[in-house]
């Protein structure tokens, strides 16, 4: 499935993160794990309260340490690109051409979570330049054991856009022995937006009319696609009514979610789903991890 992982460190307890899930997909996946590090111009003297690496060596010294946190057959290599980068999004994403790599592992820094990622210059950067998948995670500094994922949140529109997520989600399923949940959102009459809004207002009756046959609509979309699963898969699907922000979120925040899959076009909010101003809200709602597809 995922054959190079490619895992950018800063040099933070944060980032470190990234590890466990990064050591999990290999074992699971028998992927390679490329660990870098990028020089950065100009930086701070500390990041998250910690000593900033500013030098070469360092930057090597600090990724054997966490070479030692993978096992002997897992193939792990360490780079660290020592020309200072004035753009680490963009050194990122040329890392990502160059290395071949198929699986880029990122983490949110600070309060803001997952939505401090996506909405900040690195992680958008990070998303529109390659078409390799993005999982990020929110980052918390905490040592922890390899992550266990009982369940995956698939949610669906009905667009081939968002069905671009499909088989990354159920080669996950496959991979990590978990259920996979598809969710299609219909809006109610007070949550709909867009043109369907100002439809709405006119024509309340007729637009209530079209939201319950998009919903009898969606329960034979969802059935369509899990059928068309592989056997082994244990999915199920729901259509829900209401507004997609907080019906994703409650579903995503679900206790046994351990993983959310999506497809984005890598800007601000989702847009390859729903509005910015929906998607961004749904990012920073939750703080499962999520694994972003390019449609």
């Amino acid at each position: 499935m995922f054959k190079r992982l490619l895992v950018p460190l800063d040099g933070s307890k944060m980032a470190e993160s990234a590890i466990p899930w990064s050591l999990l997909i290999a074992e699971k996946a028998g992927s390679k794990v490329l660990l870098t590090h990028i020089l950065e111009k100009s930086p701070p003297s500390t990041i998250h309260g910690e000593p900033h690496i500013k030098d070469l060596k360092s930057a090597e010294h600090y990724l054997e340490e966490l070479r030692k946190r993978f096992p002997p057959y897992i193939e792990v290599d360490i780079h660290v690109h020592a020309v200072p980068a004035g753009n680490v999004a963009a050194s990122i994403a040329d890392h990502v051409n160059e290395m071949g790599a198929d699986l880029i592992i990122l983490t949110s820094h600070g309060r803001q979570g997952i939505r401090g990622l996506i909405l900040g210059s690195i992680g958008q950067q990070v998303l529109r330049a390659t078409y390799a998948p993005v999982l990020l995670l929110k980052a918390d500094g905490v040592k922890r054991d390899l992550p266990k994922v009982n369940c995956i949140l698939l949610p669906l529109d009905g667009t081939k856009q968002s069905e671009k997520a499909i088989p990354i989600a159920s080669n996950m399923a496959e991979m990590l022995e978990a259920r996979l949940l598809l969710l299609l959102v219909v809006p109610t009459i007070g949550t709909v937006r867009g043109d369907q809004a100002a439809t709405a207002r006119i024509l309340p009756l007729a637009t209530s009319a079209v939201l319950e046959l998009e919903k009898d609509e969606a329960t034979q979309y969802l059935e369509d696609v899990r059928a068309g699963l592989p056997e082994k898969i244990d999915a199920n699907f729901k259509v829900l009514r209401g507004d997609p922000v907080e019906v994703v979120s409650q579903e995503a925040m679900r206790p046994d979610i351990g993983l959310v899959v999506m497809a984005s076009h890598g800007h601000p909010g989702f847009s390859a789903i729903w509005s910015a101003s929906v998607g961004s809200n749904v990012q920073y709602r939750i703080d499962k991890p999520m694994l972003l597809v390019r449609p």
